[in-house]
């Protein structure tokens, strides 16, 4: 059979049009189940021919494939879509397989931190690449719980002193992984410069994961965005913060970059009354329910060169958010990404606009003690 397209499918998701196409190889990889644990699964590279490709057109299947050409293509229940991105079958292969050895680094340290008598809590995150990487103006933590395969090894920095607002930054998917010194060098190097230009205190926490917020699961045929044990560890950090360093739960913010913007959407579609302020900065991710955002103030920000995120899409965004009443001030700046991302981090203004707003609803601080040693109260 000539393979005219090549998709890259795991185990469980094998049908009998795929099983019966040519299977041109196999990799052992990891696969998260609806219940979000891991398990140690094959994937394969298959090839396919246009029979093939109809057959699964007609049943309705959902899968990404590419052509012979190298064009990203995504069959969703029938319908084609050119994703407009060319790939190559051997990088997809090779970041798959990277982030399942990321994914298994993390049950690593999450069976340290278990180890140590706590079922679930905040320590102090050693890598094992490096020695100890806290510094003297960022603390290296990492929250886990023995029920979730994930860790979230975390930077915090403290700068000030009283009820401080708590700001939190969600990476782009360049920075997933789990060393948090690359990530707070490279990209949050001009967020804390921002920061600190803009005069005002805060608890900054940049968390470190290696894969995306949320789970994807199917309801009555129709695919629906729930927590995923990553949402449930961000909660846990902040209320880390709220106890161990004086966090405001009144002034709590969150942003991100790129695809982190997605990970920021889908922690407010799933807990939005915790948040006082957004920043969306070149991105956009889904929202069901726009009702949940009307309470919380945003910065939006595009660049008119994105190749990543459309402007329609995020000015659509901006357009559903005041149709509720909420509170947006949105940018539009002209250039490639780079270039925008460099100009708008030159004005701290919006820091300022920001840490202005506050929430009504107050999320309640647990106690210091249970925060670190939840397991001992269970």
């Amino acid at each position: 059979m000539d393979s005219k397209y090549i998709a890259i499918v795991y185990e469980e998701d094998m049908n009998d049009i795929l099983k019966s196409a040519n299977i041109l190889g196999t990799f052992h990889g990891i696969r998260v189940d609806k219940n979000g644990r891991y398990n140690e699964m094959d994937f394969y590279e298959v090839g396919f021919d246009y029979h093939s490709w109809k057959a699964l057109r007609d049943a309705k299947i959902c899968i990404d494939y590419i052509d012979d050409l190298g064009n990203l293509y995504s069959l969703i229940r029938g319908r084609c879509n050119n994703l407009n991105i060319k790939v190559k079958v051997k990088d997809i292969v090779a970041d798959e397989l990277a982030k399942c050895d990321a994914i298994r680094e993390q049950m690593s340290i999450r069976d340290r931190c278990v180890a140590s008598g706590e079922n679930s809590g905040i320590q102090e995150y050693k890598n094992k690449k490096t020695s100890l990487v806290s510094t003297k103006k960022a603390n290296s933590l990492v929250a886990f719980d023995k029920d979730s395969d994930l860790v979230m090894p975390f930077r915090e920095i403290v700068s000030g002193s009283g009820n401080l607002p708590i700001f939190i930054y969600l990476h782009d998917k360049k920075s997933r992984g789990s060393n948090n010194t690359t990530l707070l060098l490279k990209e949050c190097k001009n967020l804390i410069s921002t920061l600190k230009a803009s005069g005002e205190q805060y608890i900054l926490v940049i968390p470190n994961v290696v894969v995306e917020y949320g789970l994807n699961v199917d309801v009555d045929g129709e695919t629906k965005q729930v927590p995923s044990s990553l949402n449930k560890l961000l909660a846990q950090v902040i209320d880390y913060e709220i106890a161990n360093n004086n966090g405001d739960p009144k002034r709590i913010y969150i942003m991100g970059t790129g695809s982190g913007v997605e990970d920021v959407m889908c922690e407010l579609n799933t807990n939005s009354s915790a948040y006082a302020g957004a920043v969306l900065a070149f991105g956009v991710g889904e929202y069901d329910d726009i009702e949940k955002y009307k309470d919380i103030t945003f910065e939006i920000v595009s660049a008119s060169e994105d190749v990543d995120y459309a402007d329609e899409d995020i000015s659509n965004l901006v357009t559903d958010i005041k149709e509720v009443g909420g509170k947006v001030e949105y940018l539009e700046l002209e250039g490639d990404l780079a270039h925008c991302a460099k100009e708008f981090y030159k004005n701290s203004s919006w820091i300022s606009n920001i840490f202005n707003s506050s929430r009504n609803v107050i999320k309640e601080a647990k106690p210091k003690e249970e925060i670190i040693n939840e397991s001992q109260t269970e």
